[in-house]
C-alpha cells in the first residue's frame, strides 16, 4: 500500500473521524507521520484545553504502522 492511500484511509478510521484528528502527512519511506488534533468544542474539557482521551487515538493510529529503527 502506498502511504498516500494509508493517509486516506486511516483519516476515515472511526477514532480518526469522531475526535478531529487528521494524518496530513506520511514520508514515502513509512518513517515519519504529522498527525494534527484539532481543538473542537467536542473535544475540549472545562478550562478549554484538548481533552486527554483524544489524544491516545493519535498516537495509537499511526505509530505502530511506522518502522521501527
Amino acid at each position: 500500500m502506498r502511504a498516500s492511500t494509508f493517509r486516506r484511509l486511516i483519516n476515515l478510521w472511526p477514532p480518526f473521524l469522531c475526535n478531529s484528528i487528521r494524518v496530513q502527512q506520511v514520508s514515502a519511506d513509512w518513517t515519519e507521520a504529522r498527525v494534527v488534533l484539532r481543538l473542537r468544542p467536542w473535544n475540549r474539557n472545562y478550562v478549554g484545553t484538548q481533552f486527554g482521551g483524544n489524544q491516545t487515538p493519535q498516537q495509537e493510529g499511526a505509530a505502530p504502522t511506522m518502522p521501527r529503527n
